[in-house]
């Protein structure tokens, strides 16, 4: 499976690993459910270097995701099965209260897989969540369960790799659970 890299705003506004590590905590719950499903992934370095130099296309940017066409393209040049897009958009709200910022943290979670075979769309799906709500319980597989958390004081960030994994969780779960239990 390739994965283009996912593109991820704060308020609006693109952000990255640097300006944001909050990032890291989606892009690990990707590393960490794709196997699940007995994909393996390609190294993102790779992918990027594909679509940009051999393809001559920028990385996706805002909430528009590239057509099939790029995408299967794409999947073809690298040899897989699928090719992955997506994005994660947070919202803050961060009033301050008596001794401290009381943050709010939504998070939105959009993915798309295209079958490169096939040329169509495999999958898609949004999934939100916000560090106010408590959710139940995630089974990705029998050995695998993830739980939110709420978090009601304290920095954003924490809140927002919380909020973001477990959006990208519930967004990739159907997927991942399809594959699961095939061998």
């Amino acid at each position: 499976m390739a994965v283009l890299p996912w593109v991820f705003t704060e308020n609006g506004q693109e952000t990255t690993v640097a300006k944001c590590p909050a990032v890291t905590a989606v892009k690990g719950m990707v590393t960490i459910l794709l196997p699940k499903a007995r994909l393996i992934c390609l190294d993102e370095a790779k992918v990027t270097g594909v679509w940009m130099r051999d393809m001559g296309k920028k990385l996706p940017s805002g909430t528009a995701f590239p057509d099939d066409r790029s995408l299967v393209a794409l999947g073809k040049k690298l040899g897989v099965d699928y090719v992955m897009v997506g994005n994660c958009a947070w919202r803050m709200q961060s009033p301050w209260v008596e001794r401290g910022p009381n943050s709010k943290v939504e998070c939105a979670v959009s993915v798309r897989i295209v079958n490169v075979k096939t040329g169509v769309e495999a999958y898609k799906n949004t999934a939100s969540t916000n560090s106010s709500r408590k959710e139940a319980p995630l089974t990705i597989t029998r050995d695998m369960q993830i739980s939110s958390m709420v978090i009601n004081s304290g920095p954003k960030t924490p809140r927002m790799g919380l909020t973001g994994g477990f959006a990208a969780a519930k967004a990739l779960n159907p997927w991942v659970s399809k594959f699961a239990g095939k061998k």
